[in-house]
């Protein structure tokens, strides 16, 4: 793997590819730039997280990285029949399945679903986050 984070474009092409109806896939620097989140909603925000060292053999060093997935949806005045996190729900049940048990080309390894965190509302916005893990070569092919 040249590149510590070369799975994080494969991870968007995945989502993009598998998930319908989501109208910007991206990673989460995209927001970075954006003064409104607004016209690029329903989201889908790829961010890496932590990473812990599984194997550091000299041969072969591999690492368990923690990936975010953070569905984005606005926000609306609930009613009885839908809501905030009913709309976030599809996009949250099509990513995990488009992602869990998913290989992404170079690793050998399978992209596992971990949970989700709290949800959080912004004025205008939900952000409904999706953790998920894989273990990646960081040198060395196993």
């Amino acid at each position: 793997m040249p590149n510590l984070f070369d799975i994080e474009p494969l991870i968007i092409a995945r989502i993009k590819a598998a998930v319908p109806g989501l109208r910007t896939v991206s990673s989460v620097s995209l927001l970075a730039s954006t003064a409104d989140i607004a016209s690029l909603l329903p989201a889908a925000f790829v961010q890496p997280m932590e990473g812990s060292v599984k194997s550091s053999a000299a041969a072969n060093c591999m690492e368990s990285q923690a990936w975010l997935v953070t569905v984005c949806v606005s926000n609306f005045r609930d009613t009885d029949t839908e809501t905030t996190a009913s709309k976030a729900g599809a996009h949250a049940h099509n990513i995990i399945a488009a992602l869990n048990g998913w290989p992404p080309k170079g690793t050998g390894k399978l992209m596992h679903y971990e949970g989700r965190s709290a949800p959080y509302y912004e004025p205008g916005f939900g952000e409904f986050p999706l953790h998920f893990y894989i273990d990646v070569y960081v040198h060395g092919q196993g």
